[in-house]
């Protein structure tokens, strides 16, 4: 067996980059099992037996025997938009609203809405720029309502 390590990156001959997300055992069968992603689709989660990894190294059909080379261990900060993660890493309301405000200019789509799912808010425009105001309408909300009441 090969020593496949949770968070290094592993490069198959097809090009594709897999990040290792954990490892785990079947509940059944005990046998080890890999959970994993591609590097450019962090939402595409795949799991199969550690076995099957090392044979097929990480690519969806069990049939391709490429081998994978390990790239570099990575950075969680290299896999998440600068901007998300300090969103992410913000420990007030307050903090999130001035990060909004202070990156709209930069804002696209998949980071607004990246960053209403982890607020459990749900954007109902379409225009990037009605989806930052009702955003930041929404967290103003919630900074009036919830901000002190865990005090």
């Amino acid at each position: 067996m090969m020593n496949i390590l949770v968070g290094e990156k592993y490069q198959l001959s097809d090009g594709k980059t897999y990040l290792i997300m954990q490892k785990g055992k079947d509940y059944r069968s005990k046998e080890q099992m890999l959970v994993f992603c591609p590097v450019t689709d962090a939402s595409q989660v795949l799991v199969c037996k550690q076995e099957e990894f090392e044979q097929a190294m990480g690519t969806e059909d069990k049939e391709c025997d490429s081998k994978a080379e390990v790239v570099t261990p990575v950075n969680e900060e290299e896999l998440i938009d600068p901007i998300l993660f300090s969103f992410l890493e913000a420990e007030s309301i307050r903090e999130k609203i001035m990060i909004v405000e202070k990156n709209e200019e930069v804002l696209d789509q998949h980071l607004i809405t990246s960053m209403s799912i982890s607020e459990d808010i749900v954007l109902n425009e379409e225009k990037i720029e009605n989806m930052i105001e009702e955003f930041l309408t929404c967290l103003k909300m919630k900074l009036r309502y919830e901000d002190n009441r865990f005090r």
